[in-house]
């Protein structure tokens, strides 16, 4: 599918489920993000998302990267204009491929320790 053909799609799910799109970037964010690298941090999380192929649609489309970039810039209210050349890099980098991804699973494994050794 092209990119022109996602984003008519991305438009007909907008007309067609908006309340599925709330929080537009005119009405301000829902979230905001802090970090040093928010840009790549949300195309790293976005293509994790992509390629897990675990967010579809209220219609039942298989929604891809373009279409989870989108639906993130309207949730934190940002652009990422650039979000084609993050991907790139992503997939350029020689150590570490997914430096954020890391970072939580670690977040998250160091939980339930602490949360194992509390029960304890």
């Amino acid at each position: 599918m092209s990119r022109e053909e996602r984003e008519i799609r991305l438009v007909r799910e907008r007309v067609e489920n908006p309340e599925w799109f709330v929080g537009h970037l005119d009405d301000g964010a829902l979230a905001i993000w802090k970090s040093e690298n928010v840009k790549m941090e949300v195309a790293e999380l976005a293509l994790g998302i992509c390629l897990a192929k675990v967010l579809w649609s209220p219609r039942g489309n298989l929604m891809e990267y373009d279409e989870i970039i989108k639906l993130m810039e309207q949730v934190f209210g940002m652009k990422l204009p650039n979000y084609r050349d993050l991907k790139r890099d992503i997939f350029e980098r020689k150590k570490e491929v997914v430096v954020f991804l890391k970072q939580l699973v670690f977040l998250i494994e160091r939980a339930r320790d602490e949360k194992d050794v509390r029960k304890r």
